[in-house]
């Protein structure tokens, strides 16, 4: 993961806006392809040594039973060099400066599922004759729905690549986890089956990572009662990480936990001084809503928490950007003391720091099904449901170096869209030097909300505006126009683009059989 410097300072929450494209940015856009429009880039995989990048892309056939996967490379003006069909399933990766397409087969009559890597050619785009396996589950026993599948993650530094899978168990006995870990020439440094310590029903993995020596940290959420009644306005868990170290033949089990305080959200990251990081979300109504942010240091040896920062939000920054009735609302609560917390945030990534602060990055993200049932004149009843997906504030918090909690700033976003798993919501983040850069989707009337006015709808017609926000090192924030679909002729995918240097952001775009690249270059 990439890293920058912030400096302490003191918040600011007021908006700079620009009426004019940004002066920060050069935006150049590539020649548009046509494509399928059942095919997408969903991956920009890497870059090659002089700006150029590589992307995946993949198109759904005879009824999207059929996935071409397929690489393409374009030069650093973002416009087309070549392609090559890399196979029928699989996600590319950049691992070592080197493409790999990593897949996994399962042989039914074997009763095996197989995790393989296999290097890519970056001039023809052909796969070299090199496959691999890494990892392979034995299900032989159990149905076949049973095969388990594999994750991956790289270490901080890229020279460790983790691959980890579920083995098949007994309902309500403990579960056990395979890990491997290969250096950067897929040699294998060491494997190891893991058995959690908690039976399925009473605990949940929720993440893997591997650091730059190799080690492995499984992070997870130990339940007083039976998963089904999860966050029922009670704290009723708490987190655990398990830690393999010295490859593999030593573990051990931290609790993760700070009295009086409900953890409801937490991302781990181990540093380079034998400690883990841990960065999140508090709660005093033990629900799916947070109070305030918190960052802890542990020593990943024997779990003593070293550091303890915690900063409420408090009722001035739960009410920004909300409109003057739910403010109204959300201050008559909280004079009554009922303190009002945010909701269904999620925390996305922890950015670790030159000088060994983090920024954390949160969204709020959430999904609501509509279910209408109708009868028509015959009498016959249809019943219609409906997703509506919903990807709106972002929260970045700012730790120093030392450990203790210097700002929480808010990102305004409102971004709703129905049955398409939110495809074009969500952002994309560049950091550069000490700040941080957010691009997304927005109304171009967002540009200029007086305060107590609600904010609106992206859109997706042709006066949707895609946003450059700038958080600086004391939390201001700076918005401004970048550009929009009357521009580019395709639609911004934030969830693709992807920065691919010190000062480079590439981005996609795509409409009806148009796909477009460009990037964003920060002066």
């Amino acid at each position: 993961m990439r890293t920058f410097l912030l400096f302490m300072g003191v918040i600011t929450l007021n908006f700079v806006f620009a009426q004019t494209p940004s002066d920060k940015v050069l935006v150049e856009w590539g020649e548009q392809q046509k494509a399928s429009k059942k095919s997408t880039v969903n991956n920009i995989v890497g870059f090659d040594d002089v700006g150029g990048v590589y992307v995946q892309k993949v198109e759904y056939k005879k009824m999207g039973l059929v996935r071409i996967v397929t690489i393409e490379h374009f030069d650093e003006n973002m416009n087309f060099i070549n392609s090559g069909v890399v196979g029928d399933a699989g996600i590319v990766v950049d691992f070592n400066d080197k493409l790999y397409i990593f897949s996994s087969f399962s042989d039914k009559k074997a009763d095996k599922n197989t995790f393989y890597s296999q290097s890519v050619d970056k001039e023809t785009l052909m796969l070299n004759a090199d496959k691999q396996e890494l990892a392979q589950i034995d299900f032989k026993g159990f149905r076949n729905r049973n095969d388990g599948s594999f994750g991956y993650e790289f270490s901080g530094d890229s020279t460790k690549l983790l691959v980890y899978y579920n083995l098949p168990y007994d309902k309500n006995n403990v579960e056990k986890v395979g890990v491997h870990v290969y250096d950067q020439n897929m040699d294998q440094l060491w494997r190891k089956t893991i058995t959690i310590p908690y039976t399925d029903e009473l605990f949940t993995v929720e993440d893997f990572e591997v650091d730059n020596e190799g080690n492995v940290y499984v992070t997870g959420v130990e339940y007083n009662e039976k998963l089904k009644v999860k966050r029922k306005g009670k704290p009723n868990y708490k987190y655990h990480v398990l830690s393999y170290t010295d490859n593999g033949k030593k573990d051990s089990d931290l609790p993760i936990e700070v009295e009086g305080k409900f953890l409801t959200d937490m991302k781990v990251r181990p540093n380079n001084e034998g400690q883990l990081l841990c960065g999140g979300f508090y709660s005093g109504q033990g629900t799916y809503s947070v109070e305030g942010s918190f960052f802890l240091k542990v020593n990943a040896s024997n779990g003593d928490v070293e550091t303890a920062s915690f900063e409420d939000f408090g009722i001035d920054f739960i009410t920004q950007n909300l409109s003057a009735r739910q403010e109204k609302k959300a201050r008559k609560k909280d004079a009554k003391g009922k303190t009002p917390e945010l909701f269904q945030f999620d925390l996305d990534a922890m950015v670790m720091r030159e000088d060994g602060g983090v920024v954390l990055v949160a969204e709020q993200y959430f999904v609501k099904v509509v279910t209408t049932t109708t009868t028509g004149a015959n009498g016959a009843m249809s019943t219609t449901t409906n997703y509506h997906y919903y990807y709106n504030d972002l929260i970045v918090i700012s730790v120093s170096p030392d450990g203790e909690i210097e700002w929480n700033t808010k990102i305004p976003k409102f971004q709703h869209t129905v049955n398409d798993h939110g495809r074009v919501s969500s952002y994309a983040m560049a950091v550069v030097d000490d700040k941080l850069h957010f691009i997304f989707n927005d109304n171009p009337k967002n540009l200029t909300l007086e305060p107590g006015q609600r904010i609106r709808n992206f859109g997706a017609g042709k006066e949707t505006l895609v946003v450059l926000v700038t958080v600086d090192s004391n939390g201001g924030l700076e918005k401004e126009p970048l550009f929009s679909i009357r521009d580019t002729d395709v639609v911004t995918i934030p969830k693709v683009c992807r920065q691919i240097g010190d000062r480079e952001l590439v981005v996609f775009g795509q409409r009806k059989k148009s796909h477009r690249l460009g990037v964003v270059i920060f002066k």
